[in-house]
């Protein structure tokens, strides 16, 4: 946040995880989602909180906050009391192997100030959430339940594969998607992360095996490439259509674990590859794969028309970068 004080979210299995000014004090199924506010040196907890339904597991794999000191949360649980608010999109466990969930927490921990499932009958996680600048939260993942909320008017409104990726739109108090609506082809695909631009346009990039997953006109790659492709999709503002989507791949297994835009809209990408013929850009770090899965880390141009920079890191083994960001002055931060 602007005082530098730093905000994690995971699950935890511990009865004595360490909790400070807590909304749940208490470990409550076999796997609960945690919550922690940590000062800038790192030396204090402002807080920390369980979160998470009886008889069931529950992981946060996604949290942003909000110029009020509020946070938001979003990952998956299997439990059919999971703590949800009044008014509230869904109240009610959806069913199949686990449902996602988007929670608002107090800005000092201690109370749920809204809190919703999100998903079909089937399996449903959410992997990545972001905010705008007006406190509308965005939230991308993978479902394979053909029930999946989504809204009238939506790009896609029809599970078309074994699995698709999903974006959702809520308001602050998550009482009904904004928009929300399917993403993929006939085979598997997932999203991972997601990015919101100046304009409230909402990118997404993740994986997908469909060979006719939706992309757009005069983009950088518009043919599938190979055993599973990255991509990046750019929705329109009220989620109804694709301004650009891309495969970004070679003829391995190329998944895109993260993403970020910078001043300039360019969109920056990172995750994994084990294609030795990745798309690459000349007078870059590595040019070629050095283990048996190495990070790429790529930028398009803002249309996406364009790859203006892409290149490989790692070493001899295996890895995958897993979180991208950029600074004001335009330096790049990746972890994985």
């Amino acid at each position: 946040d602007p005082s530098g004080a730093a905000y994690v979210t995971g699950s935890t299995t511990s009865a004595d995880f360490p909790t400070m000014g807590p909304y749940q004090g208490a470990l409550a199924g076999t796997q609960d989602a945690f919550i922690a506010k940590l000062s800038p040196n790192g030396g204090a907890l402002y807080f920390s909180t369980y979160l998470g339904g009886a008889a069931g597991s529950t992981t946060g794999r996604g949290i942003a906050v909000n110029i009020f000191g509020q946070t938001f949360i979003a990952g998956e649980t299997s439990s059919a009391s999971f703590p949800t608010t009044g008014g509230a999109f869904s109240t009610t466990y959806n069913g199949g192997a686990s449902d996602g969930f988007v929670s608002l927490l107090s800005s000092g921990g201690g109370s749920l100030l809204a809190s919703t499932y999100l998903g079909g009958s089937g399996e449903d996680i959410i992997f990545g959430l972001a905010l705008d600048s007006s406190d509308f939260v965005y939230v991308a993942g993978s479902t394979d339940s053909a029930d999946f909320p989504t809204t009238i008017g939506a790009f896609q409104t029809a599970l078309a594969g074994t699995q698709n990726a999903f974006l959702t739109k809520f308001a602050e108090d998550l009482s009904a998607p904004v928009f929300s609506t399917y993403l993929g082809g006939t085979a598997t695909d997932a999203a991972f992360a997601v990015a919101v631009d100046s304009n409230f346009q909402a990118c997404v990039t993740g994986s997908t095996t469909s060979g006719d997953f939706p992309v757009t006109a005069g983009v950088f790659q518009t043919a599938y490439a190979g055993a599973g492709d990255a991509f990046a999709a750019k929705f329109s503002l009220d989620g109804g259509s694709l301004i650009f989507s891309t495969y970004l791949g070679g003829s391995g297994a190329d998944i895109g674990n993260a993403i970020t835009l910078d001043a300039a809209g360019h969109v920056w990408l990172a995750g994994s590859t084990t294609s030795a013929d990745f798309p690459t850009t000349p007078t870059v770090i590595t040019s070629s794969l050095t283990g048996t899965q190495d990070w790429f880390i790529s930028m398009l141009s803002a249309d996406a028309t364009a790859l203006l920079v892409s290149y490989y890191l790692g070493g001899t083994s295996t890895q995958s970068a897993g979180a991208i960001a950029v600074d004001a002055q335009g330096a790049l931060y990746v972890a994985g």
